[in-house]
């Protein structure tokens, strides 16, 4: 790792120096992949295969958590859209990509907590052993 920050640094000292800033950029970016390869190495245990951990989750405790996010995602996705409408409003056009992916979340999520709750509700509406 110690050489990997050394080569990294070297390289990054050579992009201020114009003949070699290409060369430099591509010894910054040679020098962090092998900085992280040197790090996953010293801290891997093994290179076996690894597996999941089985850990038993309730169904309820998975969609209490999933229905966390659904709602942080639906507060959000609207201040995406108002955020691309603002955009679009001062004149970038990219901000049409912003209202479009936030109306897709929006849609997304809402229409996902709607089912998870009609879900809920059908499981604690005792049905009729007639029909």
């Amino acid at each position: 790792m110690i050489v990997a920050l050394a080569i990294t640094v070297a390289f990054g000292a050579m992009i201020a120096n114009p003949p070699f800033s290409i060369v430099g950029a591509v010894g910054v970016v040679g020098g962090t992949v092998l900085f992280a390869l040197a790090a996953t190495w010293t801290t891997r245990t093994s290179w076996g295969q690894t597996d999941w951990r089985d850990i038993p989750v309730s169904d309820e405790v998975a969609m209490r958590k999933f229905r966390r996010v659904a709602l942080i995602q639906c507060i959000i996705a609207p201040l995406m859209i108002g955020g691309g409408v603002w955009r679009v409003a001062t004149g970038d056009a990219a901000g049409f990509i912003n209202v479009f992916v936030g109306g897709i979340a929006l849609y997304v999520f809402a229409s996902t907590l709607r089912s998870k709750e009609k879900e809920r509700r059908e499981k604690s509406t005792p049905q009729d052993p007639a029909t």
